[in-house]
C-alpha cells in the first residue's frame, strides 16, 4: 500500500510538473502571436498612413502580409505544443518585458493618429520592431520547435525571408544609412544554401565572406564540379563565372537547366569576359549577370534579390 502510495505521489507530481512545462511554452508561443498580431496592425496602418509613398506604402504592406503569415505560423505553433509535450522552457515573461515592447508599437500608433509620423521615424520603428519581432524568445521557440517538427522548419524559412526582405528594401532605398546595418545584425532562423563557382580561389573566398551572413556558402572551381554539387543539394543562389577550365559557366548553366528547368531564377553569371555571344545569351534566358569589377552593394543586392524572391 505505501509503494503504491509512493507512487501515485511521483505520479501526480510529473503530471503537475508537465502541466507547468506545458503552460510555460503555449505562454511563450502566445506572447509571440502577440508580437507578430501588434506588428502586423502597425504595418497595415502605416501603410495606410503613408497613401501618398506609393513604394513606401507596397513595402508596409508586403510586410504587415508577412506578420499575417507569422501569426498564422504561430497559431500552429499554439496547437502543437498543446497537442505534444515540450521540454522545460528556460525563461519566463515578466510584465515589465511586456509592458516595454507594448510602448514601441503604442509610440508608432500615437503618432500615426496625431499625424506627425514622418518616414524616417517609419523606419527606424521597423528596425526597432524586427529586433523586437526577433527576440531571444522567439528564437528559442523556433528552434526548439524545428527540433520537434520538421513542419516548423518551414516556418524559418518564412521568417527568414521576411528579414531578407527588409534589408533588401533598406539596402536598395536607404543607401549609407546605419539602419541597414543594425538589420544586417538581426540573428537569423534559417540559413540558405549558396554556391559560388570560379576558378579563380581569391574571388570564391571574396564572394564567400560577402555571402556568409546570408547562409551557408559552397564553391566549386569549375562548372563540372559545380554540376555534382547540384546534383546533391539544392542551392537557392548560385554565382558563376563564365571562363573557366574543364567545365565554363555557359555549358554549366545549360547542363544544370536541362536537370533543373527552374534554375534560372537562382543563377547569376559573375564574370569580367562577357563576349556579345554571352550578352546575347544571358539576355534570352533572361539572366542576371554581374560585370567584374563589381562593388560590394551590386553583389549583394544581386545575391538577395534572388534569395528574396518567393518563386525562386
Amino acid at each position: 500500500m505505501t509503494g503504491t502510495t509512493a507512487e501515485s505521489k511521483k505520479n501526480a507530481s510529473k503530471r503537475l510538473m508537465d502541466n507547468v512545462v506545458e503552460e510555460n511554452m503555449e505562454k511563450m508561443v502566445a506572447w509571440l502571436m502577440n508580437i507578430e498580431r501588434l506588428a502586423g496592425d502597425v504595418y497595415k496602418q502605416a501603410a495606410h498612413y503613408f497613401k501618398n509613398d506609393p513604394t513606401l506604402k507596397q513595402f508596409l504592406e508586403h510586410i504587415a502580409d508577412d506578420q499575417a503569415d507569422h501569426f498564422r505560423i504561430m497559431e500552429e505553433a499554439l496547437k502543437y505544443v498543446k497537442a505534444h509535450p515540450t521540454p522545460m522552457q528556460p525563461v519566463t515573461i515578466d510584465d515589465e518585458t511586456n509592458t516595454n515592447i507594448g510602448r514601441i508599437f503604442d509610440a508608432v500608433l500615437q503618432k500615426i493618429t496625431a499625424q506627425t509620423l514622418t518616414k524616417d521615424q517609419m523606419y527606424k520603428y521597423i528596425v526597432e520592431i524586427e529586433r523586437l519581432a526577433f527576440n531571444d524568445v522567439f528564437l528559442h521557440v523556433v528552434n526548439t520547435l524545428k527540433e520537434l517538427s520538421g513542419d516548423f522548419a518551414r516556418a524559418a524559412m518564412v521568417f527568414q525571408k521576411h528579414q531578407r526582405f527588409i534589408k533588401y528594401y533598406y539596402g536598395n532605398n536607404l543607401e549609407g544609412n546605419d539602419l541597414h546595418d543594425q538589420l544586417r545584425a538581426l540573428p537569423q532562423v534559417w540559413q540558405e544554401k549558396i554556391l559560388i563557382v570560379d576558378d579563380d580561389e581569391p574571388i570564391r573566398i571574396l564572394i564567400r565572406a560577402l555571402l556568409n551572413e546570408e547562409g551557408v556558402v559552397d564553391s566549386a572551381c569549375n562548372g563540372e564540379e559545380a554540376l555534382e554539387k547540384l546534383k546533391h543539394t539544392y542551392y537557392k543562389l548560385i554565382i558563376s563565372d563564365i571562363d573557366m577550365p574543364t567545365m565554363d559557366g555557359v555549358s554549366f548553366y545549360q547542363q544544370a537547366l536541362h536537370l533543373f528547368p527552374a534554375i534560372k531564377k537562382r543563377f547569376v553569371f559573375f564574370s569580367g569576359k562577357f563576349t556579345p555571344e554571352h550578352v546575347s545569351f544571358i539576355s534570352e534566358q533572361g539572366l542576371r549577370f554581374i560585370r567584374k569589377p563589381a562593388t560590394i552593394k551590386e553583389i549583394r543586392k544581386n545575391a538577395l534579390a534572388i534569395l528574396v524572391d518567393q518563386l525562386s
